[in-house]
């Protein structure tokens, strides 16, 4: 039954994030991954490049989330370029940009530390109220890709 309000966090293995094509997959040809069933389909609607940056809008949808929700482009479709954070109950936040890449930060101190080994960073500006999440592409030499 879908849900309003706050995305649920999808259900994802706890393993350290890194790009797809870092990454040896875990499913069949026809995207059914082995480990659990999960039926994923990814499609790239839209891509430029320039400026220094690729730009683009690409879909994944899996059937093994944690509910049903309309992430905007229909029911369990999330896109990775709509990065959103979600909360759990003891504090933890995750920085989810799609069905299978989701990192985790614990509160230590004043710091947000990646769990995992990840070396992404996130910090919070408590004055503007926002967060700033930089990712690490695990491909090659560690670049700053800002979100």
């Amino acid at each position: 039954m879908p849900t309003t309000g706050i995305p649920p966090r999808p259900d994802v293995d706890p393993t350290p994030p890194c790009e797809e094509e870092c990454c040896l997959e875990d499913a069949s040809a026809s995207p059914v991954r082995y480990f659990n069933g999960e039926v994923q389909l990814a499609v790239a609607d839209l891509a430029a490049g320039g400026f220094g940056r690729a730009w683009g809008h690409e879909r994944v949808y899996s059937n093994r989330l944690s509910g049903d929700h309309d992430f905007g482009n229909g029911f369990n479709w999330l896109v990775r370029q709509w990065a959103y954070l979600s909360e759990d109950a003891a504090g933890a936040i995750s920085v989810v940009r799609g069905t299978r890449q989701a990192v985790w930060f614990d509160l230590v101190d004043a710091d947000y530390v990646a769990r995992y080994g990840a070396k992404h960073t996130l910090t919070h500006d408590t004055g503007a109220g926002v967060f700033k999440f930089v990712e690490w592409d695990c491909c090659a030499t560690p670049k700053k890709k800002p979100y």
